[in-house]
């Protein structure tokens, strides 16, 4: 009986003091576990976009709550800049990937790894959840050149005192499409959007091009020629050079466009930016675009406009003002024989080098 008493009171013994693997975290895990909140800044997409993204994030690191907070496009840089500066900015905020360079001293690398409270399925009798401090590999650069298009490769990627490091992410890509209405092609009698810059392109343009007795355009073939009143005038032209060879920048960040590479016969930027502007040249065959015209979006869903070069975030607001339009999306047209060579226009997810939790944020 004796013998029995002492076994019953050693399994009640290790019953109160095991705790069925409820271990007490360390001190080390209770610190990582102190409740924070992140600032997280962007533009254009609403917080149920992001949603999903942080429930699942809050599901394995429950004491971390993340602010998203939306900006006005027009406002949006110059309230970073603002914020930055008076230390009451966000711990992530998003860039256009042409800004990087620009916010270098501003944003944090990417550290080798993070270490965070994970929750831990443990127990063979009894499974339960712990708290646990665990350490994730971050995204080398290895990683990064093949999981990425080439460009973010070359964007995001920063050297300082000799070592390159990641600088952000984007969650998306977007590049240059050609927008073109159907029923302004078939009324011309052309099938297909055109594939390259070449005579039958110019040709379509000419068809699709319409003046008054006054000689004023009141229905243009495509958007090409002006500045201010076309969409993303810059990066249409940006994409013109590069299709015909100019190389935009030298490997110190160098605006080169305006010189002929070495290996060329002829200024291929010079030879873009003439081919650019021959569609507000009323000497040209191709004259369509005046400065005076509305803007190329607003012309465009007007149904005055054949095509139009734009992103993907147009294509609501063509849907939003004008339902009944009849529009497809095309390649952008490239140089025949030549590389395909797209223009891209994206934004960037960085971690603010004054934010008090970059291993969080990471």
């Amino acid at each position: 009986m004796k013998t029995k008493i002492v076994a019953l009171f050693l399994i009640s013994t290790f019953i109160l003091t095991s705790g069925f693997g409820c271990k007490l975290p360390s001190s080390q895990t209770k610190k990582a576990m102190e409740p924070i909140t992140l600032e997280y800044w962007r533009v254009f997409d609403d917080s149920d976009a992001f949603e999903e993204i942080i429930a699942d994030y809050n599901a394995r690191h429950s004491f971390i709550t993340i602010n998203y907070k939306k900006l006005l496009f027009e406002e949006y840089e110059e309230e970073l800049i603002n914020a930055l500066a008076e230390d009451r900015g966000p711990d992530i905020f998003s860039i256009q990937n042409t800004w990087i360079p620009d916010y270098q001293n501003k944003i944090s690398a990417m550290p080798p790894q993070t270490t965070l409270v994970f929750p831990v399925t443990k127990g063979t009798l009894k499974k339960e959840v712990v708290p646990e401090l665990r350490s994730v590999k971050s995204l080398t650069l290895k990683d990064l050149k093949e999981k990425f298009v080439d460009v973010v490769y070359d964007d995001v990627v920063l050297e300082e005192d000799g070592n390159k490091s990641i600088y952000g992410l984007p969650l998306s890509i977007d590049t240059l499409a050609m927008y073109y209405n159907k029923d302004l092609l078939n009324n011309a009698g052309i099938v297909e959007a055109p594939e390259y810059w070449n005579k039958a392109f110019q040709q379509a343009v000419k068809k699709l091009t319409k003046q008054n007795s006054l000689g004023s355009i009141i229905q243009s073939g495509v958007a090409l020629g002006g500045a201010e009143n076309i969409e993303r005038s810059a990066d249409i032209l940006s994409l013109l050079m590069m299709q015909n060879g100019a190389v935009m920048a030298d490997e110190k960040n160098r605006i080169t466009f305006h010189s002929m590479p070495k290996n060329l016969n002829h200024h291929p930027g010079l030879g873009a930016l003439e081919f650019y502007t021959d569609f507000s040249n009323p000497g040209k065959e191709v004259y369509c675009w005046t400065s005076n015209m509305i803007n190329s979006l607003d012309m465009f869903i007007q149904g005055k406009l054949a095509i139009m070069f734009g992103y993907a975030y147009h294509m609501p607001i063509i849907k939003a003002r004008a339902p009944k339009l009849n529009f497809e999306v095309a390649k952008m047209p490239q140089i025949e024989n030549n590389p395909i060579i797209n223009y891209p226009n994206y934004w960037v997810e960085v971690v603010s080098t004054k934010s008090k939790y970059q291993n969080e944020a990471w």
